[in-house]
């Protein structure tokens, strides 16, 4: 791939299978994921692997350059084999705040991670949604971690996300399924919610150390007192 040619468009196709062993990709950053398929006959890993954007070959045909697994993973394919691409945080990207810090593709200019693998995985985004982090961590781009939402959701997730941490609550430390009850909640019983939290919390959990099972205990606690209230609503 001539990477002087590239046509920086994001790129769907099916997913196809790859039979490696760590040793046969060059600049593996980490160890395989240990939830991949493993081959015991062929002493390899099955990597699941789906092309997330496009180039120009040297004859100046579209072909895909850039390939992604479920977990986030980025790979191409050249006459080496299979390389895996790390991202990194360029010191000014356009179009983002300043300071902001948005991880995209080290040697592949201004391509946004958590986008590749949202395009990957569930399709070109829909007119006017935005990409949303579930459970608020910008550096989780599992697939099952993205979703396209309209920015008004984004935006109210975004609030909720602050209102937590105001009480001493970090998002991505709750369960995703908690939090995402949560965001499903009413604008009105947000406060009910933090406030039933702060009341179990000091007096349920008191005497213990608020770790992360006691925190993701507490909210789903103060979740079904929300709920409660609903109902009789």
């Amino acid at each position: 791939m001539d990477k002087s040619k590239l046509k920086w468009v994001l790129y769907t196709g099916e997913m196809f299978d790859v039979y490696v062993t760590p040793n046969l990709i060059k600049r593996l950053h980490a160890p395989l994921e240990p939830d991949l398929e493993y081959v015991t006959s062929m002493q390899c890993r099955c990597l699941h692997l789906r092309p997330c954007a496009v180039g120009l070959d040297k004859l100046g045909n579209e072909a895909a350059f850039l390939y992604c697994t479920f977990s986030g993973r980025f790979f191409d394919h050249s006459k080496d084999g299979w390389c895996e691409h790390k991202h990194h945080y360029p010191p000014a990207m356009r179009n983002y705040k300043k300071g902001s810090k948005q991880p995209n593709m080290a040697n592949f200019g201004n391509l946004l991670c958590h986008l590749l693998v949202a395009h990957a995985w569930h399709g070109a985004r829909p007119q006017g949604k935005v990409c949303d982090h579930k459970d608020t961590n910008l550096m989780n781009w599992r697939a099952n971690n993205l979703e396209w939402v309209w920015p008004a959701e984004n935006n109210r997730r975004a609030g909720i996300a602050r209102k937590l941490r105001a009480i001493g609550i970090d998002p991505t430390l709750i369960y995703l399924n908690i939090l995402d009850s949560i965001f499903k909640l009413p604008d009105e019983l947000i406060g009910t919610l933090t406030g039933t939290f702060l009341f179990l919390s000091q007096t349920d959990f008191g005497n213990k150390e608020l770790n992360i099972t006691n925190i993701n205990a507490c909210l789903a606690e103060a979740l079904n007192n929300c709920y409660d209230r609903a109902h009789v609503r």
